[in-house]
């Protein structure tokens, strides 16, 4: 923790910065430089959380030092009646507004957020400021002084104000990042509803890699097997033109040729065959110079195995029609409307049509939160080993 207070040096102004920015990476370094801040601007307390902007619904919170028996009452109780959040909101955004700036003294005597949960813990002058998010959302960064300390000074309120912009740049890029981490998930989740196995090996044929469908497959009794790290054929007849694939595949990973890729059907009794694909990885990150990455992809794909159709699960959830949710799948593949009429032939008219519907039937109000909702339903994660 710092030694000293306002006006700060280069190293510490360094320091501070790069924890805000950590919240670009991991949650522990946001809330780091969330106390180093408390610390500088000499406040009792700090909190920062996010609120819905249609509907003010409370989506995170959280206060240093930990306060359980607060957090949990404002997070239960108080947070739909907090005047202070109302305020803030009604407010203009990115900059430091004071408490007696947002509320009147008569507001503040008598309600019962302030009285019944902000007086106990001595709660006194108090800074918030509100930062507008994609999507709708809200996020509140807000300092707070106990009762026997004395009010902010404008040399602590100037330098909150300039940390702002630093703040607003990585909760954008945050939450672009996590934009992006939903579409590799939704990606994932199709390479398992697929029912595909995935192994990635080296360019010795060792397994660095294998996705739970693949892990499924092989404890089930595939005809593949991985002995001492190595992905085997158990079939001694195909075993041949198996090592084969891997090893022309790996060679050719580390070049520029593709057609080292091929495939091995295994064949079953009463049963479609097992099909094996082999097929090269690698090779631009090979000509970049890295090394220790995975060389050769193995595909599993067993004909005989249950999937789950995800428009068929859409459909029994919200009581859609199957044009409907194959918008909603179509969306959450990351298709817009105007792609979307492209590939169906259909007028962007019928499809905005049908998406109102779409949102009357599963309570969204716009595309990124039905989006989501998709994705967090059990069309995606509820699926088969």
């Amino acid at each position: 923790m710092p030694d000293a207070r306002l006006p700060l040096s280069g190293a510490q102004l360094s320091e501070l910065l790069l924890s805000i920015n950590g919240v670009n990476a991991q949650q522990e370094d946001f809330v780091r430089g969330q106390k180093i801040c408390n610390f500088y601007v000499g406040a009792a307390w700090a909190s920062s959380s996010i609120v819905g902007g249609h509907d003010g619904k409370l989506r995170f919170f959280d206060i240093v030092p930990p306060a359980p028996a607060f957090r949990d009452a404002y997070q239960q109780t108080y947070w739909q009646d907090d005047p202070i959040q109302s305020a803030i909101l009604r407010a203009a955004p990115r900059r430091f507004w004071a408490r007696d700036q947002l509320l009147s003294v008569d507001l503040c005597e008598t309600n019962p957020y302030l009285n019944e949960v902000c007086a106990p813990a001595e709660g006194g002058d108090a800074l918030i400021a509100r930062i507008p998010l994609p999507a709708d959302f809200h996020f509140l960064w807000a300092f707070s002084r106990r009762v026997d300390q004395p009010r902010f000074s404008r040399l602590e309120i100037d330098f909150l104000d300039m940390l702002l912009p630093h703040l607003e740049q990585a909760l954008l890029r945050h939450s672009e990042i996590e934009r992006l981490r939903v579409f590799a998930d939704l990606a994932h989740e199709q390479m398992l509803q697929s029912g595909r196995g995935l192994i990635l090996l080296d360019e010795e044929g060792v397994a660095l890699h294998l996705n739970r469908v693949a892990t499924t497959l092989i404890a089930d009794g595939s005809p593949l097997t991985i002995v001492d790290g190595k992905v085997r054929l158990q079939d001694a007849r195909l075993a041949p033109r198996f090592d084969e694939l891997v090893h022309r595949c790996g060679s050719a990973a580390l070049g520029n040729s593709i057609m080292a890729a091929g495939s091995v059907a295994v064949p079953r009794s009463g049963a479609a065959p097992f099909v094996i694909g082999v097929m090269p990885f690698g090779r631009q990150q090979a000509q970049a110079g890295w090394t220790g990455l995975g060389r050769v992809v193995v595909t599993l794909f067993d004909p005989g195995r249950s999937h789950i159709d995800t428009r068929a699960t859409l459909r029994e959830m919200y009581r859609l029609s199957d044009a409907e949710a194959e918008i909603c799948w179509r969306l959450a593949n990351g298709e817009s409307l105007e792609e979307m009429a492209s590939a169906t032939d259909t007028t962007r008219e019928t499809l905005r049509s049908q998406l109102k519907r779409v949102f009357v039937k599963t309570g969204t109000k716009r595309q990124s939160e039905l989006v989501r909702s998709v994705l967090l339903s059990p069309a995606v994660w509820t699926r088969l080993p």
